[in-house]
């Protein structure tokens, strides 16, 4: 693929220090020499896909005999050349890389043209980033433009710029947008646009709902309620990225019902907030009071609200987690359910 280097699939879904699981191992060979990368592939060869590999790769606690690797269809020189300098290895399916493993080897190829270009409509808009724009549309029911739609989006991605990430964009907003007024979901005028099924937005989102992918950490913090809250929120501060709390643990601010004692969050830094948290904290499966859900994927974080000095999740994400569990879980989603669908009646009235 990248004479005079082959690649060989070791194995998908490694985990790297009982906490990162990156897409897969990758051996590269070159003669009688051979080293081990650590993979991050993506399917796309959109910048925001392209970006968003950079920041997982750069972010993640490597082991320094595993260097990153990049995959995509496609790299452009430009991308080439942003790799070196992140000091990331690339690697595309068109013949297209650069790879530096001193003081073994050093390649660099570009030129290749292309062979995956993209112009079709995203498969699934209901799911992960693409979903930003339906959860959107309980907040905001009757945006009056495309332009304001992305505007909202981004003030309300509280990961994607704190990884360096760009949010939505204006064409992916718009390609979206045309799939939920086939779907009969929205439907657009001169005044702009309306959310004209909410319920079945709702059920859309649900059936397609996955969790963010990420690592669990279970920790044992000498704290609890407040205080809890207080140092996570003061932890957040120090490694300048944001600590929400999960749908199931947000449950008592949108419905009634009674949780166990243990506090979930979602937090893109957890070796960083492991390290913040100090000797007050201890990783253990025993009896932990607090789970860390390591992701760097905007939707659980997307349109978080403060409260108690601490941020929570949104009420879609709530349902959405709700609707994903037992029974039990299922029926308390009902009442979030109601509470989203009357706040959209209450914004019209």
């Amino acid at each position: 693929m990248l004479p005079p280097l082959s690649f060989e699939l070791l194995e998908s879904e490694p985990l790297i220090k009982g906490r990162y699981r990156p897409d897969a191992l990758v051996m590269g060979r070159w003669g009688e020499s051979s080293i081990t990368f650590i993979a991050e592939i993506k399917g796309l060869s959109t910048p925001q896909a392209f970006a968003a590999g950079i920041a997982v790769l750069k972010t993640a606690n490597l082991p320094k005999n595993r260097p990153p690797l990049l995959i995509t269809p496609f790299l452009s020189e430009s991308q080439l050349q942003e790799l070196e300098r992140e000091g990331i290895n690339g690697l595309d399916l068109c013949g297209n890389g650069t790879i530096n493993v001193p003081p073994k080897l050093t390649v660099f190829r570009s030129g290749k043209p292309n062979r995956f270009p993209s112009y079709g409509p995203i498969k699934n808009i209901y799911r992960k980033n693409s979903s930003l724009v339906g959860r959107l549309l309980f907040s905001f029911p009757n945006p009056p433009s495309v332009m304001r739609i992305v505007e909202e989006i981004s003030r309300r991605d509280i990961l994607s710029p704190a990884m360096g990430l760009p949010s939505l964009t204006l064409g992916t907003v718009s390609k979206v947008l045309s799939r939920l007024e086939e779907d009969l979901i929205i439907e657009r005028s001169p005044n702009g646009i309306m959310l004209i099924q909410p319920d079945a937005l709702l059920e859309k989102l649900s059936s397609n709902y996955s969790g963010p992918a990420g690592a669990a950490i279970f920790v044992k913090v000498n704290a609890s309620g407040k205080e809890l809250y207080q140092i996570l929120s003061r932890a957040a501060t120090q490694i300048k990225a944001p600590i929400v709390a999960t749908g199931l643990s947000s449950v008592s601010r949108y419905a009634v019902m009674q949780r166990e004692d243990k506090f979930i969050i979602y937090c893109p830094h957890a070796d960083a907030l492991l390290e913040q948290l100090g000797p007050a904290a201890s990783t253990t499966n025993r009896f932990p009071n607090l789970e860390i859900i390591d992701t760097q994927e905007p939707p659980g974080f997307f349109d978080a609200r403060e409260e108690e000095g601490f941020i929570w999740a949104s009420p879609v994400q709530t349902f959405l987690e709700l609707m994903a569990g037992d029974k039990r879980d299922q029926e308390t989603a009902g009442q979030v359910r109601s509470t989203l669908l009357n706040s959209i009646k209450d914004k019209r009235s």
